[in-house]
C-alpha cells in the first residue's frame, strides 16, 4: 500500500523517500505563490534544510530566517509553516520518525476543532 501525504500548502515535491527510521521530502517553493502551511505532526520531529535560497520558518508564531544550509528544528506538537523568502528555495524536511498519512494536520483543522 502507497502512504500518500496530504498536502499542505501549495509547493512541488521534488522527492519524497521514506525509510525505516525517517523520512526525507525535498520541496521546491516559488516565491510570492507557494508555502507550507501551518500545519502540526503529533509523533514526527522535523528539520528544514535550506538548499536554495533563504526560507522563513515559522515555529508556534515565532519566525527564523534560514540561509542555504542552515536548518531549523521542529519539535513534535509544534505548529509550523514555511514559505521562501526569494524567488526560489528548495528545501529538505526531514521527519523522525517516517512522517505517517495520519500525523500531518493543517492547523486550520484545529482551529475549527477548538472553535466548533
Amino acid at each position: 500500500m502507497e502512504r500518500r501525504i496530504e498536502a499542505v500548502g501549495r509547493y512541488e515535491l521534488l522527492q519524497d523517500y521514506s525509510g525505516a527510521q525517517m523520512s526525507i521530502r525535498i520541496l521546491r517553493l516559488r516565491g510570492g505563490e507557494e508555502s507550507v502551511q501551518r500545519h502540526v505532526h503529533n509523533r514526527s520531529a522535523q528539520v528544514y534544510v535550506a538548499l536554495v535560497g533563504r526560507l522563513l520558518v515559522e515555529r508556534d508564531g515565532e519566525e527564523t530566517i534560514i540561509e542555504p544550509y542552515e536548518t531549523a528544528e521542529v519539535p513534535p506538537g509544534t505548529v509550523h509553516g514555511a514559505r521562501p523568502l526569494d524567488e526560489e528555495a528548495i528545501v529538505a524536511n526531514i521527519s523522525v520518525p517516517p512522517l505517517a498519512p495520519d500525523d500531518q494536520i493543517p492547523a486550520s483543522r484545529l482551529e475549527s476543532a477548538n472553535w466548533g
